[in-house]
């Protein structure tokens, strides 16, 4: 906005200058030497009008920097203008009837206008512009959809072939158990090719399993990480590399000047690396995309600003299984190559036999085979895991015998009985051409002669270790280099001079598609019961992921807003960003008479949640919670209570800068960072563990009504039923044209669901939301003939509730159904459980449903090893109410493991009203290897079904009879969706969970688990923390569409399955007023302020986040064209497609040239810029 007025600035400058030379030229110059009595009067009077000239230059020069502030404050700058015309005229600078006068004033008028959708002071309804390359991105080139459905099996080495060419058996194979006796071509390696290897020593340092991130930081990391920086100068060719930035950062903060110089060197000699830089190891099973990326960024951005540092290869060497998603955010980070470990033993074994362990990994929507296009070189380690007995090569016994940290008297031994042997000049030779044999055997499973051996496990590198491994290595090294006749070179190295040498090789590799999901160690131990342990915290953290996204925009908006009004002093923009990174926030929160909790004992009393007096990073908490023993849930109970307690504070926190960022959007010129909140929040939590209660708007204190701001997250418009509680059944809602608004009374049950409400009710509104809007409403006390109450009904066992005033209960139905514009579903009126669904819209098409509950047993936090296939529950059903009316009705069951309301939405053209959703709060304490699950039988003649990597594109999931159970269960982040003639039963879900087809048309999501016992896993213990966890999901039945009708391995998302998943996981914000509508420093409210044109963004475009970085004035904002056979939005354009590339790559480390007037977004792929906020 500032280049917008420079240009007038300058002319109205430059008209003063020319006006100002006019004036001094009006007499002529005396010739030289001929200066005269009245010369010097002349001059006299000439330097007296140019003072008169220079006071009036300063006048019209303050005028327009005034009408600029008044635009840029999104008022009109007319009056202003008109007073420096005025003053010009009044001058005489101008002349009368000069035409030029009128000219500049239009001129003037025209150019210094609020921007298009700004309005001017007073009127309700603002606009403040969305950064330029976001609306730029609506003019980016149509998404040619057509060219992707045909993108199947164009890889060399594609998953889904492997999967069904491996016999998956599991013989025998002697030292190298899960392989074969490997041997090797003892010709292969000669003086002019020489076996190179690189020993890369690490230590993988979990920040949260059996200790806690602090507790491991002091008992373990910082013992290991002052080791290096003593040890690494004084050992001249060891090397070193680490991964884990949360516990780096932690380090790093205690380290003084000189210290963290000399780590700044070891890295600027290559001697020490920092490999993947995200803020931990991510688990790649159960994370969001939006999750992945934040936390590489957090880390990526720390690297840059405390070091200097920007890695660029990928080390991933724990998680379960790994996802292709997580290798596409990579390489948009500018990474090029990568590491993987836990893979299937049987896939591990059919690569090394094709010498196919290092391979370039693509998208499946990737065009591109030979070229690069998404693909990184992936280098695979080939045998069971990342310690040292199982890197120097295939057999255990002999490389433990290498692990000089395992030298006798040390605390750790080597499982077989041989330990190893200090390195003298009388063994050397031996050993060395013991350890080299290992390493020639390793060799031959890959297709070079370069070989990457890791040296190290978990915490390794403490105390001695240093110098033990050093100068054992050292010698052994020394020694084989030195036997020309081994044609082998041993070198201690990096995971970057590892590939470095590779790419020197010119060798060509094959490339993969798919992911390595369900991964499995050994035997029938498929890691598939992670995908749901601790449901409660993974829902949690989907939970803070929303709100923290939320934040983000407010705050960025809201700093673009203080730098265009020159209000950053009042904003204190260091504090808010303080509680996104530091977040220091007060002991308690302010008092606020006029919200209550719902499970208060009466709603006129106040019930505020308890906070810390400070809190962690919020986004560093998100962050740490990916971790693979995060959001995995196989970490102890004392670390989950800590991780749970971090999650919970950091979601204050982001609430905290979501309310307050608002509040200055809302209301800039007034707005103070010392002055009390405006906005309050939505609901409360006591405890980590505990389960939101929603707050409760009291509007019968006072007669002036309450308002409460609604903040649309999407960059599109939307539809939505919210729903606020108030505390009488009386209630008025008005909206933003002061128009009462449709609602619907519901009651509101107790904790238990024994009784209804008499104090709290519950209120459904439809809501039209502009995007990225802040929307006001207005609610109050008083007699409304646009509000409907509820009609209840009691059908199953028991006594039916009693229906309190205005609830009134209908007789006892005989049959059970809910009924809307789009859907019916039938239930069972003694379970409460839905029966059939059917889609009015596609020719009256009915899909039976029996959703019930499944148990399994003796499982472990990571495995899931069922003992056959899963049961009905022997689930007591209890009483069942169905609640109806014109806005959303509902269907309550109880039952013993869950409690299920079944809710149908009325409205056919929202996201919510396209589906069936199911909330479940499922309660499994008090039993013993338990399994809870919904299984729905669809009816549909189909078992294989696609489900999501980590909500950024589709797999097919073939159900492989050979085989278990166990191994057929798969990740589901968010969605899946299984089809058959002509039909789609689509499921999308607000938290992470496991899914499977146990049957034909049959599939089954699992809730929670309860586990008696440890699985042997390093864990030591079973799941029993369970408490009642919520999950909710959405059904969809709408016709079959995408590439899946041709069995491809890339599946799409229906339109609406997309817009029914944002409504789950980007729900509009409601934030109640803390005090009364008649309050005078709310008075100037607007009734809606929009952050984003009308239009909003493309309908298959994602503003994935705008993150402002931490020099508070630029932000990076990520875009991504989501998967969808949809048309785009976006008009076609005649310019060559695609437009010049990003700015910046995904974590902002890499510049990759100007953007010019489009950001442009390809489908499937995601695009990062780096926009200035004002």
């Amino acid at each position: 906005m500032r280049w917008r007025y420079l240009k007038y600035y300058l002319a109205v400058f430059f008209l003063l200058l020319f006006l100002f030379y006019n004036m001094l030229d009006r007499t002529a110059s005396p010739e030289p030497g001929q200066i005269s009595q009245s010369d010097l009067a002349a001059m006299e009077e000439q330097v007296r009008k140019f003072e008169s000239q220079l006071k009036l230059t300063r006048e019209a020069l303050r005028l327009i920097r005034e009408a600029v502030q008044e635009i840029t404050a999104g008022r009109s700058g007319n009056a202003k203008i008109d007073s420096l015309l005025a003053h010009l005229n009044a001058n005489g600078q101008l002349g009368a009837g000069n035409a030029a006068l009128a000219d500049l004033h239009g001129a003037l008028k025209g150019a210094l206008q609020p921007p298009p959708g700004v309005a001017a002071a007073g009127q309700q309804q603002q606009q403040i512009p969305v950064p330029q390359l976001a609306v730029n991105a609506l003019r980016t080139c149509p998404a040619p959809w057509s060219a992707l459905l045909n993108r199947q099996h164009r890889a060399d080495l594609p998953m889904s072939r492997l999967y069904s060419e491996i016999s998956f058996d599991n013989p025998d194979g002697g030292p190298w158990k899960q392989g074969w006796q490997v041997t090797f071509d003892p010709q292969r390696f000669t003086p002019a090719n020489k076996l190179q290897v690189i020993v890369v020593p690490h230590s993988h340092n979990d920040p949260g399993w059996r200790k806690t991130l602090d507790e491991y930081y002091r008992t373990e990391t910082v013992n290991l990480l002052n080791g290096m920086l003593s040890s690494l100068p004084t050992l001249p060719r060891m090397t070193f590399i680490y991964a884990e930035v949360s516990f780096l950062s932690m380090w790093w903060s205690e380290l003084s000047n000189q210290q963290r110089d000399t780590a700044k060197q070891l890295i600027g000699s290559g001697r020490l690396e920092i490999v993947s830089g995200g803020w931990v190891m991510p688990d790649e099973a159960n994370s969001h995309y939006f999750a992945l990326v934040d936390q590489l960024v957090e880390g990526h951005q720390w690297l840059e600003k405390h070091i200097g540092v920007r890695p660029n290869s990928s080390w991933q060497i724990d998680p379960f299984g790994h996802s292709s998603s997580l290798s596409y955010i990579y390489r948009k980070a500018g990474f090029r190559r990568q590491l993987v470990q836990r893979v299937h033993y049987s896939v591990k074994k059919r690569l090394a036999r094709q010498r196919q362990l290092e391979f370039r990994w693509k998208q499946l929507w990737d065009p591109q085979v030979a070229e690069p296009g998404s693909d990184m070189l992936c280098h695979m380690m080939p045998f069971y895991s990342y310690d040292i007995p199982h890197t120097c090569g295939p057999d255990p016994k002999i490389c433990c015998q290498f692990d000089f940290h395992r030298l006798p008297g040390s605390a750790v031994t080597c499982p077989w009985r041989v330990p190893p042997q200090p390195i003298s000049d009388a063994n050397v030779a031996a050993r060395a051409e013991l350890l080299l044999d290992q390493y020639k055997k390793k060799a031959s499973l890959f297709g070079t002669n370069v070989l990457l051996v890791p040296l190290g496990d978990d915490f390794r590198y403490q105390g001695n270790e240093w110098t033990r491994q050093y100068e054992n290595y050292d010698k052994l090294m020394a020694y084989i280099n030195s036997r020309a006749d081994w044609n082998a070179n041993v070198k201690f190295g990096t995971l970057s001079e590892y590939f470095d040498l590779l790419a020197k090789q010119n060798a060509s590799f094959p490339s993969l598609t798919g992911d390595f999901f369900t991964y499995s160690d050994r035997d029938d131990h498929y890691w598939s019961g992670y995908y749901t342990s601790r449901p409660f915290h993974k829902r949690l953290e989907r939970t803070l992921e929303h709100s923290l996204r939320s934040a983000e925009l407010l705050f960025s908006y809201a700093v673009g807003r203080a730098q265009q009004t020159h209000r950053r002093s009042a904003l204190k923009p260091a504090h808010l960003f303080e509680s996104l990174t530091t977040a220091r926030i007060p002991s308690s929160p302010p008092q606020n008479p006029l919200l209550t909790t719902a499970e208060s004992p009466a709603c006129h009393k106040m019930c505020a949640p308890k906070r810390p007096a400070a809190t962690p990073h919020p986004r560093r908490s998100l962050g740490l919670f990916q971790h693979h023993d995060g959001i995995t849930g196989t970490a102890k109970d004392h670390v989950v209570i800590d991780y749970g307690q971090k999650l919970l504070a950091a979601l204050f926190s982001a609430r905290l800068v979501m309310r307050r960022s608002a509040q200055f959007l809302l209301l800039p010129a007034t707005y103070s960072s010392d002055a009390g909140e405006l906005l309050a929040d939505f609901e409360s939590r006591d405890r980590h563990d505990s389960l939101p209660t929603p707050s409760v708007i009291d509007i019968r204190s006072g007669a002036a009504a309450r308002y409460v701001v609604i903040f649309n997250p999407l960059a599109r418009a939307r539809k939505e039923v919210i729903r606020l509680v108030v505390n009488d059944a009386q209630v008025i809602v008005k909206d933003h044209e002061g128009k009462e608004l449709p609602a619907q009374l519901l009651p509101q049950f107790t904790a238990d669901w024994k009784d209804i409400r008499t104090d709290c009710f519950g209120v459904a509104v439809l809501l039209r939301l502009e995007p990225l809007s802040l929307t006001r409403l207005a609610v109050s006390r008083g007699p409304s003939a646009s509000l409907s109450v509820s009609a209840l009904a009691h059908t199953g066992a028991g006594a039916p509730l009693p229906a309190p005033a205005p609830f009134a209960a209908a007789s006892r139905p005989a049959k059970l159904a809910l009924e809307s514009e789009h859907l019916s579903v039938e239930f069972d009126p003694t379970s409460g459980l839905p029966t059939g669904l059917t889609n009015k819209k596609l020719g009256g098409r009915r899909m039976p449903l029996n959703v019930n509950a499944a148990w399994r047993e003796r499982s472990g936090a990571y495995l899931f090893l069922p003992d056959g296939p899963g049961r009905p529950a022997s689930d007591q059903p209890g009483p069942v109410t169905r609640v109806s009316g014109p806005l959303v009705s509902e269907v309550h069951r109880g039952g013993q493991f869950a409690r299920t309301v079944t809710r149908l939405y009325a409205s056919l053209d929202s996201a919510q009203g396209a589906g069936l959703e199911i909330e479940s709060l499922a309660n499994v304490r008090g039993n013993s290897n338990l399994e809870v699950a919904v299984r729905l039988d669809t009816g549909l003649g189909q078992r294989n079904f696609y489900s999501d990597i980590n909500c950024l594109q589709l797999a097919k999931r073939t159900y492989w009879e050979k085989l278990p159970l166990q191994a057929n269960v798969y990740p589901m982040p968010c969605q899946a969706f299984m089809q058959s003639n002509g039909v789609r039963l689509s499921v999308v879900a607000a938290q992470p969970m496991g899914v499977h087809s146990p049957a034909s048309g049959s599939l089954e999501l699992f809730l929670d688990r309860t586990l008696a016992q440890d699985d042997g896993l390093g864990l030591a213990q079973g799941v029993l923390d369970n408490r009642p966890t919520p999950s909710t999901f959405r059904l969809l039945l709408e016709a079959a569409s995408g590439p899946a009708d041709a069995d491809g391995d890339l599946g799409f998302p229906s339109g609406l399955a997309t817009l029914s998943l944002d409504s789950l996981l980007h729900p509009p914000v409601a934030m109640p007023s803390a005090r009364l509508a008649a309050d005078s420093d709310l008075a100037g409210v607007p009734a809606r302020l929009s952050l984003a044109p009308p239009a909003g963004l493309a309908c298959d475009l994602h503003l994935l986040n705008l993150r402002t970085l931490h020099n508070e004035r630029t932000a990076q904002l990520s875009l991504h064209r989501r998967a969808s056979p949809a048309p785009s939005r976006s008009p076609p354009t005649s310019a060559a497609c695609p437009p010049p590339p990003p700015r910046k790559s995904l974590s902002l480390m890499y510049d990759y040239g100007p953007v010019a007037e489009a950001l442009a977004v390809p489908p499937m792929e995601i695009e990062t810029a780096e926009v200035e906020l004002g």
